[in-house]
């Protein structure tokens, strides 16, 4: 906390050379734990100072306002429709309730904008541990009609996206991996650092250009230099 606050107060007078004064900061930390943490929110306590030795006055010192959303039950989350359906799907990520019935209130969920209901479906499909078949018997599942319709249009896209993505992906290792057998072909060897940069290209149009390298380049080096 103590760095990210130099790195505000750094940027703040890099734009202002001329202030004086710096702007507060407060620190908030949002602890999205199951269970509950017992830590000091107070930054001095993290030093090793005896008592009346006359340090104190010379320790940097803040304190932080801890959130934790494992003490809090769903029900007592407040805020706007959005913020209030955030912090229920975060806290419900960790204990492995995004399908239960705290995150699946359909009155919050019809008010939410379209952005955001596509933000939460795509967080809670995103987790392992999700059956896929529950959250899509979740979406026949909604009783207003409107927010039925648009959820299960939501679900579909991201269904579709997630498909694509898929074959995406499929074909990025697939030209990676013809890359490096290319090289290995015609050079007998590609080293460890050779072997990671090319891992790290997810570009296909910059992978298909390398796989053309990979055969038509004289050496190793001349193929490096296309990178």
């Amino acid at each position: 906390l103590l760095r990210y606050m130099l790195e505000i107060w750094r940027e703040f007078l890099a734009k202002n050379p001329a202030a004086t004064k710096l702007p507060p900061i407060l620190p908030v930390v949002l602890a999205q734990n199951s269970t509950v943490w017992s830590i000091p929110t107070q930054f001095s306590e993290l030093f090793d100072l005896p008592a009346a030795d006359g340090l104190q006055a010379f320790i940097p010192d803040f304190t932080f306002r801890l959130i934790q959303l494992a003490e809090i039950p769903f029900d007592k989350i407040q805020g706007t429709d959005t913020g209030i359906m955030v912090l229920r799907t975060l806290k419900a990520r960790q204990s492995r309730q995004l399908l239960s019935n705290e995150v699946w209130d359909e009155a919050l969920l019809a008010r939410l904008p379209q952005p955001i209901l596509r933000l939460i479906f795509y967080y809670i499909l995103d987790s392992e541990d999700i059956d896929k078949e529950i959250f899509r018997n979740k979406v026949e599942g909604l009783e207003i009609s409107k927010l039925k319709k648009s959820a299960m249009t939501l679900a579909e896209q991201l269904h579709e996206e997630g498909m694509q993505q898929g074959m995406q992906r499929g074909q990025i290792l697939s030209n990676q991996k013809s890359i490096l057998e290319a090289l290995k072909l015609r050079f007998k060897r590609v080293p460890v650092g050779l072997r990671e940069e090319i891992q790290s290209i997810s570009d296909l149009t910059k992978l298909q250009s390398l796989l053309r390298a990979a055969i038509t380049s004289p050496t190793l080096d001349a193929f490096a230099g296309s990178l």
